[in-house]
């Protein structure tokens, strides 16, 4: 089958968005685990407005299946609600105590 050239670099385009995406999640990630609250903040922002953007154009347009594409989509709304908790549970006991 033959696809447009412009098919080709929309392609290019949005593999390089997830490239970048992961880049900054992945080295945010020892720093999270560190317990640097920039980092936290950083990695869900920019993980969590990618998979919104999948969530709202992929699964909402009805392109994709549950599994395996809304299931990642809740992973990532999991993980980044418990780190939230995390943090703001961390928060609380530092000024209570």
């Amino acid at each position: 089958m033959d696809y447009p050239d412009a098919l080709g670099g929309l392609l290019g385009q949005h593999g390089f968005n997830l490239f970048w995406i992961g880049a900054v999640t992945l080295i945010c990630a020892p720093f999270v685990w560190r317990g640097s609250t920039n980092a936290l903040f950083l990695a869900a922002i920019v993980g969590g407005l990618a998979d919104l953007g999948y969530f709202l154009f992929m699964d909402l347009g009805g392109y994709v299946n549950f599994v395996p594409g809304t299931v990642m989509t809740l992973v990532s709304l999991s993980a980044i609600l418990l780190s939230f908790y995390a943090y703001f549970s961390r928060r609380n006991v530092k000024e209570t105590a």
